[in-house]
């Protein structure tokens, strides 16, 4: 559900790439991967996470 700020809650589909997945996308496009973290939630029951990607790119492209 994505909450927005005077609307009622929008049911929303969404999908999310695997870390994996784009640590290949980047790599694909010229960026060195430092790390990928996954940041979970302190709250039990909370199931939603973020992925930290940190990747850096040459600027000789």
């Amino acid at each position: 559900m994505v909450r927005l700020r005077d609307d009622p809650p929008l049911p929303t589909r969404m999908w999310v790439l695997a870390p994996h997945v784009w640590e290949d996308l980047l790599t694909a496009h010229g960026f060195r991967i430092g790390s990928i973290d996954l940041l979970r939630s302190p709250t039990e029951g909370v199931l939603n996470v973020q992925q930290l990607i940190r990747a850096t790119r040459s600027n000789a492209d």
